[in-house]
């Protein structure tokens, strides 16, 4: 609110609480730097901010070091949960974190456990012959190729998925993300696309 005479007015910005936490392998200890970050209160998605300007999410987090800044729960205290989605690992959720109106909580450590991989060899039907540069790839249902990473960290839905390429020999490798189900989708130039709703 302000004056229409033109008197200054002091606008008190609200810097609500903040939560750190570390992100590593279950197995090594070694920090995982390459991930997603989705958050949610009970009531709904948690806006996710890494930087404290709000500037764009981060691709990499040094060291497996992870800050959200300007959280503000619903109700006081609020319960955040944080998820994480790391290339070749199963999805991890950490324990609800109490999240109070300011200050910083520290989550300690959400640990990630190597997911299974499936290895795929693509071959063309009528000779056999192994198809070189096929892209292969693995998603849950219903999160096509369209969907936006930073805008799923955004809203606190994941959407994730991977896929590579063949080599020579028609072969490649893909973690299975760690969802119950999976859908397979195959292309490559001169063939028509192939789509596996059901895979896993």
């Amino acid at each position: 609110e302000a004056d229409a005479d033109g008197t200054p007015v002091s606008l008190r910005f609200d810097a609500g609480a903040e939560v750190t936490l570390r992100v590593s392998d279950k197995v090594t200890k070694e920090p995982v730097e390459v991930f997603q970050v989705t958050a949610r209160w009970p009531d709904g998605p948690a806006k996710v901010q890494c930087t404290p300007q709000g500037k764009e999410i981060p691709k990499r987090f040094p060291k497996g070091k992870l800050r959200l800044h300007e959280l503000r729960p619903t109700e006081t205290p609020g319960m955040l949960t944080v998820a994480i989605e790391a290339p070749g690992y199963m999805r991890a959720k950490s324990k609800p974190i109490e999240v109070g109106e300011t200050g910083t909580v520290d989550a300690g450590t959400i640990e990630l456990e190597e997911a299974p991989r499936f290895r795929f060899r693509v071959v063309e039907a009528a000779t056999g012959d192994p198809i070189r540069r096929a892209k292969v790839s693995l998603c849950p249902p219903g999160r096509g190729d369209d969907e936006n990473p930073e805008r799923a960290m955004m809203s606190g839905e994941v959407r994730r998925r991977e896929w590579a390429k063949t080599n020579k020999e028609g072969e490649c490798e893909l973690s299975s993300l760690g969802d119950v189900m999976l859908v397979l989708s195959l292309g490559a130039k001169g063939f028509a696309k192939y789509v596996d709703p059901g895979f896993v």
